[in-house]
């Protein structure tokens, strides 16, 4: 399977790794040219013209700042945690209780402060996790350790679960890291990510990674996979899958035509 050129040895990067255009200072995705001469827009407009900028912003105007270099990631940030974070949070941590196997032991890669883990947990109170994150947050709410970006620090097969929830897309090579899920594992790894499919599905997802992500100083590589390559990297590495969800309802509608239209997927491998 293809990889990035220049990437020697590098899974997870920590943010002092990256250039300054990939993590603090990020470069706003580029706006497709039908957005061209829209200076706003209304959330949640029912003509057809507007369905696919519904979930972007309100009022704000796309072409001017973004081509100024002022666009503000904090006013869209704000927006998106009314209408989208929230939603998020609920949405994945009823599919990641759906799919998690009885009195699991789990193994949350990236975790972030550990909120959608600790949303599983009360959800499905027979299962207990663990998360692991390269950024040191203050308060956390879950068990959280450091670690480097590329190996866990943990034996092997000591976990039944290793889950990634929106991770593997900001790491340079998503195969280091799933490998050490296989390692860690007992049983499967649990994945909720992206598939690059679709009407200028790059552009789509770049923009809602930079909206949710740049203004935390997350990595921001933009490494977005096809579904035949993470079905090649799963079998290469050996990993089977036995479900896999693409229609998870993240966005309301309209906005979820445009932003989920099958770029999520959640997978549940098992290790073969």
């Amino acid at each position: 399977m293809p990889q990035p050129s220049g990437v020697v040895n590098c899974g997870y990067p920590r943010i002092d790794e990256l250039k300054p255009t990939a993590m603090r200072r990020c470069s706003v995705p580029a706006i497709p040219a039908k957005l061209e001469g829209i200076a706003s827009c209304r959330l949640f407009s029912t003509s057809a013209r507007d369905v696919e900028i519904q979930a972007a912003m309100t009022t704000i105007n796309l072409v001017s700042n973004a081509k100024s270099g002022t666009f503000n990631a904090s006013a869209v940030g704000v927006l998106h945690d009314r209408l989208v974070s929230n939603r998020r949070v609920e949405i994945l941590s009823d599919w990641f209780a759906k799919l998690m196997p009885s009195g699991a032991r789990v193994l949350d890669v990236g975790c972030g402060d550990g909120t959608i883990s600790a949303l599983l947990q009360k959800k499905r109170p027979d299962i207990a996790v663990q998360g692991i994150d390269v950024l040191q947050r203050t308060q956390t709410h879950i068990p959280v350790e450091i670690f480097d970006g590329s190996s866990f620090p943990f034996p092997s097969s000591l976990f039944d679960v290793v889950l990634f929830s929106d991770v593997l897309h900001h790491t340079v090579d998503a195969t280091i890291l799933l490998r050490e899920a296989r390692r860690t594992t007992k049983q499967y790894v649990l994945i909720k990510d992206h598939f690059r499919e679709g009407l200028a599905a790059n552009a789509r997802l770049r923009f809602m990674d930079w909206v949710g992500n740049a203004r935390f100083g997350v990595a921001l590589p933009y490494n977005y996979w096809t579904r035949p390559q993470w079905h090649t990297a799963w079998r290469q590495i050996g990993l089977q899958p036995e479900h896999l969800v693409t229609t998870l309802g993240l966005y309301p509608k309209p906005a979820d035509w445009f932003f989920g239209a099958h770029l999520h997927f959640i997978a549940l491998l098992r290790r073969t």
